[in-house]
């Protein structure tokens, strides 16, 4: 093993490699220490990825699990159709919020965040957004059946008008055809009567 040692040695130490080893040592030693800043804010990357990772994954089960219970409670089974499907609607956008509060400790900082964010899905999705579908349905029916009515009560109206319009122009051309005759008539009913004195 001596011989070995010693043709090493001799082969990789010897004395007119001492610069370029000597630059060497001095290059991986300062890049070594020039990138450890770099190399810190890597680690921490990935150490706060899978982390995050966890954390995420975490929730999820317990989520999923949670939903899972609501599931299968009897007084959600017992409901059919669209009621059953709302009550399932509700509980995905609920079950979340109710896991982060309930593992507020767990989570920290992470899983108040997510649940404020859980808090704005299920206000907005779950009791704002069917109302407000609700309340544009009936708006919607309501301007339609107004403007419905204020439509036909407009063509009457016009109905109306257009009626006494023609009447109008009837009594005009009648009165301009037979009151030349009326005149005649009238005018000859006078002159008889002198004339008959």
């Amino acid at each position: 093993m001596s011989w070995f040692w010693e043709y090493t040695w001799e082969k990789y130490a010897d004395a007119s490699l001492w610069p370029v080893h000597c630059f060497t040592a001095v290059c991986v030693i300062g890049g070594w220490t020039v990138t450890t800043p770099f190399r810190a804010v890597w680690w921490n990357l990935i150490r706060e990825t899978w982390r995050v990772f966890l954390l995420n994954g975490d929730m999820i089960a317990a989520c999923l699990t949670r939903y899972l219970q609501v599931v299968q409670d009897p007084s959600i089974q017992q409901l059919r159709g669209w009621e059953y499907a709302g009550a399932l609607g509700g509980a995905a956008l609920s079950v979340p919020s109710l896991v982060l509060m309930e593992d507020e400790g767990k989570h920290g900082r992470y899983g108040r965040m997510h649940l404020a964010w859980w808090n704005a899905w299920r206000e907005t999705l779950y009791d704002y957004l069917p109302d407000l579908v609700a309340d544009t349905y009936r708006s919607t029916t309501n301007y339609y059946h107004a403007s419905w009515d204020a439509t036909g009560a407009t063509t009457k109206r016009f109905g109306a008008v257009v009626y006494a319009v023609c009447w109008f122009v009837m009594l005009l051309l009648s009165v301009t055809l037979y009151l030349p005759m009326w005149t005649y008539d009238f005018l000859a009913c006078v002159v008889d009567t002198w004339v008959s004195w």
